[in-house]
């Protein structure tokens, strides 16, 4: 860390920023998203700021919960995890799924996707916040299938000048799905 903070990133930073987010197997996603996180990692402003990070991550502690109470609190509030089939840290996520209640919890991995869903395949992250949201009660008579649709049929039609559908556009969305 100490080299980071002294002398800026290199090219084993870089590569280990990238097994972080990616995986193993990095030659099998998205190059284009490989090569976009690549070019961000190596021109980050303050090495400086990252060392840190990195430090605070290796010296964390351990999240104390357990499932029954016995091993520490139990969670009371509901948890959805998602994870890429190619992230580095699926053990952890199902380690972390093991202690979880699972009338509480869901745990999903997407395949077919790095460590980084929301950029590589950020439908099925909506569309698996929307079910899980769902099965809590909410948005009770949206029809995620079709709302699903919708996006992707709107994201095929939008050209790399249009702006992309906002957020704020969902619900518009939602309201136009459940008319039909």
């Amino acid at each position: 860390m100490n080299y980071l903070r002294t002398h800026g990133m290199t090219s084993f930073t870089v590569d280990y920023l990238l097994w972080h987010h990616f995986g193993k197997h990095i030659e099998q996603y998205n190059q284009d998203i490989v090569r976009q996180y690549r070019v961000y990692f190596q021109h980050l402003p303050n090495p400086a700021n990252l060392a840190s990070f990195i430090d605070c991550y290796l010296n964390r502690t351990p999240l104390i919960f357990s499932r029954d109470g016995s091993a520490g609190p139990s969670l009371k509030v509901p948890v959805l995890q998602i994870v890429g089939a190619g992230s580095a840290f699926i053990n952890d996520s199902v380690d972390v799924n093991a202690r979880l209640d699972p009338s509480k919890s869901d745990w999903i991995k997407v395949s077919d996707s790095c460590g980084l869903v929301l950029d590589d395949k950020p439908e099925k992250v909506t569309e698996a916040m929307l079910l899980f949201l769902q099965g809590l009660g909410l948005f009770a008579t949206l029809n995620v299938v079709k709302l699903m649709k919708k996006i992707s049929d709107a994201q095929m039609g939008f050209n790399v000048m249009d702006e992309p559908p906002s957020v704020e556009n969902i619900n518009e969305m939602s309201a136009e799905v459940e008319k039909s």
